[in-house]
């Protein structure tokens, strides 16, 4: 697992604990935190996330402001890991 698809997984869980491709973050963790800062951020800051966390930041965005956004991130994780969709 890459840590792209990682961060994916753990944006998924920050949203939905029982997706079947989460993979959880400890509440005091600093992925947990970065992903709470990436969906208060205004764009400026998200921007500047983007640069250090662009998997984690797009995740963010997609689940937050598309329909079926969940969908979308799950289908980014498996193409990345190669798995079958």
């Amino acid at each position: 697992m890459s840590e792209n698809t990682r961060q994916m997984r753990q944006v998924l869980w920050f949203f939905n604990h029982n997706h079947d491709l989460a993979v959880p973050c400890g509440e005091d963790s600093f992925i947990y935190r970065l992903i709470r800062a990436a969906c208060k951020a205004d764009q400026t800051n998200r921007g500047r996330l983007y640069f250090g966390f662009p998997a984690l930041v797009w995740a963010v965005e997609v689940i937050q402001g598309e329909d079926y956004g969940y969908d979308k991130v799950a289908r980014a994780i498996r193409e990345e890991e190669g798995a079958p969709l």
